[in-house]
């Protein structure tokens, strides 16, 4: 019985690829549905955090507050003791405007390089 890889091979160019087992597609969906929860749970939290902890970073791991601390670097240490992993991790630091979404500011078209005359 031949053995089955994840590679893929671009004839044409002569590249080749890997795509995500069933198993990494399953560990991808994990991830987001536990970054979704986590998100969720932060905002519902997010004013009593704003109260007793504002400016501390947290960590969440689904819908679990997980770590509280002074620094986004010393969140990470705290979890990553505990065993968690750090990519099933919302971390975030406890601000006021912290689930809003950002506002970008383009230029205007006028205000481009090269429109001088």
């Amino acid at each position: 019985m031949e053995k089955s890889t994840n590679q893929c091979s671009l004839s044409e160019s002569g590249q080749t690829g890997s795509f995500p087992t069933g198993s990494d597609q399953h560990k991808t969906d994990t991830t987001t549905v536990l970054q979704a929860q986590a998100f969720e749970a932060f905002s519902h939290d997010l004013e009593d955090l704003l109260r007793t902890d504002p400016g501390k970073w947290v960590a969440y791991r689904g819908r679990q507050r997980r770590c509280l601390a002074e620094s986004q670097a010393a969140v990470y240490l705290e979890c990553l003791q505990k065993g968690l992993n750090p990519e099933e991790l919302f971390v975030e630091m406890v601000y006021a405007g912290a689930t809003e979404e950002p506002t970008v500011f383009l230029p205007s078209i006028s205000d481009s390089p090269g429109d001088e005359a």
